[in-house]
């Protein structure tokens, strides 16, 4: 009996022992599977109606979408964000150079309304522009030198992303097997979750690219300086819940 317990007790410390290393192996891409999971369950309706139409092809479905998000999705994305971290940093270097006046006028414009009812109140536009050209400068320097390693993060991405699609069901069934929650229990649960993330994300993302898209297009009729930083400030601005909106199209207007 006691070799038993000794012997229960040492493939529990061993499991949690194995476990522990798994999490320390994979905490650096934790990031990039939970990014792959989510586009799997954004991805998986339109792969199931492609499987309708060619049920053994799950790999080349998989492999297809893949590919396009990669052409359509991620490419765009970085070369998007280059280009606005570059005129971010091009903005703030002439701010900090005395040019731009009109947004120097705006800082002083901002503290002298809210004097009125914070009489202390303080807004140096230069110092926050210094500090935001410094951490732009660090993060764009950081971001170039690491070209090689946001690289095969990408691969990697790509990779999870393709099995995350093709052998989800299976992966998430290996995982059920072990919850102690019943079957329906876990079906609500997961319904929940999908349902959650479909509506958050899409909205989120359709709508952020919409008000982006306009508002770089307004930037750009009207000759704003910068107008693909200014558009994406705004997006970021106006993701936020409630109040994002008129908190973003009213400065811009």
């Amino acid at each position: 009996m006691e070799a038993k317990k000794i012997e229960l007790v040492s493939s529990l410390v061993i499991f949690a022992g194995v476990l522990v290393l798994t999490f320390f192996v994979f905490q650096p891409f934790f990031h990039i599977l939970v990014l792959a999971a989510v586009l799997a369950v954004l991805f998986q309706p339109l792969y199931k109606k492609l499987l309708q139409l060619w049920s053994a092809g799950k790999s080349f479905w998989a492999f297809i979408i893949v590919i396009l998000s990669l052409i359509f999705i991620i490419i765009p994305i970085m070369f998007f964000g280059l280009q606005i971290l570059g005129q971010a940093q091009d903005f703030f270097a002439m701010t900090q150079k005395g040019q731009f006046q009109y947004v120097q006028h705006i800082g002083q414009g901002i503290q002298h309304s809210i004097r009125y009812i914070f009489p202390n109140f303080s807004f140096s536009l230069s110092d926050y522009a210094s500090k935001a050209v410094d951490f732009i400068s660090i993060n764009l320097g950081g971001f170039l030198s690491q070209t090689t390693y946001i690289f095969f993060q990408t691969i990697f991405l790509l990779f999870a992303f393709f099995y995350f699609l093709r052998d989800g069901e299976t992966i998430l069934g290996s995982f059920l097997a072990l919850s102690p929650f019943s079957k329906e229990q876990n079906k609500e649960m997961l319904d929940s979750a999908h349902k959650t993330i479909t509506s958050v994300i899409r909205g989120t993302i359709f709508v952020g690219l919409i008000r982006w898209a306009l508002l770089m297009a307004g930037f750009y009729l009207f000759q704003i300086p910068n107008p693909m930083f200014w558009g994406s400030l705004g997006a970021i601005i106006g993701a936020v819940p409630g109040i994002g909106t008129p908190f973003a199209i009213v400065p811009a207007i």
